[in-house]
C-alpha cells in the first residue's frame, strides 16, 4: 500500500508559543482507522510520522493496540519550530480500510 504524505506548516505567533511552551503543550498527532475491509481476520495496520523541512523524523505513532486501530504521538512544542513539515501515513493489510487523521495543541497528558 502506497504511503499517503500531507503539508503541515506551524505557525504560531511569538507570545503563544511562549504561553504555549510554558504550559508544557504538545502538538498532538491521532489517526483512527474505521475498517470496512472484507477479511474481516486480517487486521490492517497503520503508521503516522512528522518529519520537518530536512527530513528528520520528529515523531512517530505507536502500535494500535490488537483490539484498537487508533494510533496517537505527541510532540513537545519546543522541537517543533514554526516552519513547514510533513505527515506520513502508511499502511499495511489496509483493504477496504479508511482513516482520518487529526493535529491539534494541548496540554501533555
Amino acid at each position: 500500500m502506497n504511503c499517503d504524505r500531507f503539508a503541515l506548516t506551524v505557525d504560531l505567533t511569538n507570545t503563544f508559543r511562549h504561553t504555549a511552551t510554558l504550559q508544557k503543550q504538545h502538538l498532538h498527532f491521532s489517526l483512527v482507522v474505521d475498517e470496512q475491509q472484507p477479511l474481516p481476520l486480517v487486521k490492517p495496520e497503520f503508521h503516522f510520522y512528522l518529519f520537518d523541512a530536512n527530513g528528520t523524523e520528529l515523531g512517530r505513532s505507536e502500535f494500535g493496540a490488537s483490539k484498537s486501530l487508533d494510533y496517537r504521538f505527541k510532540v513537545p512544542l519546543h522541537v517543533v519550530p514554526n516552519g513547514r513539515y510533513t505527515v506520513v501515513t502508511t499502511g499495511y493489510n489496509g483493504l477496504g480500510a479508511r482513516y482520518s487523521a487529526t493535529v491539534w495543541l494541548g496540554p501533555a497528558e
